[in-house]
């Protein structure tokens, strides 16, 4: 749609929580008269969306898969790993990711970004690690952490005021860094109205 019409935005809940309701100020501050939609889902969903032209532009974690989707990345976060404050592993730097191998983690559904990303690293080093939790909530996560449940891997937006209230705890992988892009999403075929092209600019910085 055009500036003075909708806008439909989809995004991952990590940046559909912490970042997506910045950015639709600004743009409401360029285009007084636009209406944004947004729908929030994990990576995956919000792809298919694209494809099934749902919504105009996505915001997600990560790249995207299909040769349909066009993808502009722009600096993201970083993944932390997180276990109770008590925890042996409350602080430390591991020399090997092999030693999660017997913990019990708690960790996103199948799609998400943040799971396509650990799920990638433990193959790489043909590891298995068994999710005794398998959730689309975050703050259901960072609570089964939080009360010794288990041990997770999460965007540290999420995990930050967790962490400075000491209800959990940092842990660290000798060598492994887990910083990551995000990316602006659109249909290759699909013609982008101005506030799009504008919602795009801010996510990269450049507005």
């Amino acid at each position: 749609m055009d500036a003075m019409g909708r806008l439909k935005v989809g995004t991952s809940i990590t940046i559909g929580t912490y970042l997506l309701p910045g950015y639709i100020k600004k743009l409401k501050q360029q285009y007084p008269a636009l209406k944004v939609e947004a729908s929030i889902a994990n990576s995956g969903t919000i792809e298919q969306q694209i494809l099934d032209n749902d919504i105009d532009v996505g915001i997600i974690e990560g790249v995207a898969h299909s040769p349909f989707i066009l993808s502009e990345s722009f600096a993201g976060d970083r993944l932390v790993f997180i276990c109770p404050a008590g925890h042996e592993f409350a602080g430390k730097t591991l020399e090997e990711l092999s030693e999660v191998r017997n913990q019990d983690f708690i960790l996103r559904e199948k799609g998400s970004a943040g799971r396509e990303i650990f799920d990638g690293i433990l193959a790489a080093q043909e590891l298995n690690v068994r999710p005794i939790w398998q959730s689309a909530s975050n703050q259901a996560i960072i609570h089964g952490v939080k009360e010794g449940l288990g041990i997770s891997i999460l965007p540290y937006f999420l995990v930050q005021e967790s962490l400075e209230r000491g209800e959990t705890a940092e842990f660290k992988i000798k060598g492994l860094t887990l910083n990551r892009k995000f990316s602006v999403i659109y249909h290759r075929n699909k013609f982008l109205p101005k506030s799009a092209m504008a919602l795009m600019d801010l996510c990269k910085g450049n507005a």
